[in-house]
């Protein structure tokens, strides 16, 4: 998808000579780019016209992007890949990924990375999923094994997003940006076994804010058989959430 020349890019940001420094980054890929002042401008473009990425500040007066993202995850539309850039701690990184933000970028940001991550971001997820990811160190080895997938939500171990997965831990936390191999295996469900490898978003090694300790993963690789019943869970239960943010401690 990412050869195709039929993409449009949305950049949302009161700077002007920002706005216009990203647009023609995705310019001269031959990709449309159309710009916003603030969220509300830009959720109206969206609405109508076929968005394939917004990338948008948080801070900006006239509708931030966080009231933008907000709108999106209730619209009846299809909605586009979202990405943040902020200079700003607005939001915690486990709100945005559990709001439905794909990436987020804090100023000032390498725009090659932003570009090639929005090309990854473009990708089907199928197809994403089926790139085993360059050899580095090794990854830390999770594994459990679950009744399924709804009876280990209900009991607050693990939560299934549209990009990865919320899993409740009280011990060896991996380090945000860290690789990890999980291997999941679910009795009863959709899904039956779950194996890959993912990347760390973030760890929350004690309670905070009255939710429970754990780490947020975006899947990277996942074994071919299993993708297949993973997309099918996703697109029944349509989660809002890229990564979901964990349930509140007891």
């Amino acid at each position: 998808m990412t050869e195709n020349k039929d993409i449009t890019i949305l950049v949302v940001d009161d700077e002007p000579d920002l706005r216009e420094i990203i647009s023609l980054e995705f310019e001269m890929l031959g990709w449309k780019t159309l710009m916003a002042e603030n969220g509300r401008q830009a959720y109206d473009l969206i609405k109508t016209n076929k968005i394939n990425v917004v990338i948008s500040d948080i801070r900006m007066p006239g509708g931030d992007g966080v009231e933008l993202v907000d709108r999106l995850r209730e619209a009846s539309f299809e909605v586009p890949v979202v990405l943040f850039i902020s200079g700003f701690a607005d939001i915690t990184r486990e709100e945005a990924y559990a709001k439905g933000v794909e990436a987020i970028f804090s100023k000032p940001f390498d725009r090659k990375v932003l570009v090639r991550t929005v090309k990854q971001y473009l990708i089907p997820l199928q197809e994403r999923w089926s790139k085993t990811p360059e050899k580095g160190p090794s990854p830390t080895e999770i594994q459990f094994q679950f009744e399924s997938i709804e009876e280990a939500e209900k009991k607050d171990f693990f939560s299934m997003g549209r990009g990865g997965f919320f899993l409740h831990l009280d011990k060896n936390f991996p380090k945000q940006e860290d690789l990890v191999r999980f291997s999941f295996s679910f009795h009863q469900g959709i899904v039956k076994s779950l194996v890959g490898v993912g990347r760390v978003l973030w760890t929350r090694e004690s309670v905070l804010d009255g939710l429970i300790t754990g780490v947020g993963v975006e899947f990277l690789f996942i074994e071919a058989l299993q993708s297949t019943g993973v997309l099918a869970y996703i697109n029944t239960l349509k989660p809002k959430a890229f990564i979901p943010l964990g349930k509140i401690a007891a």
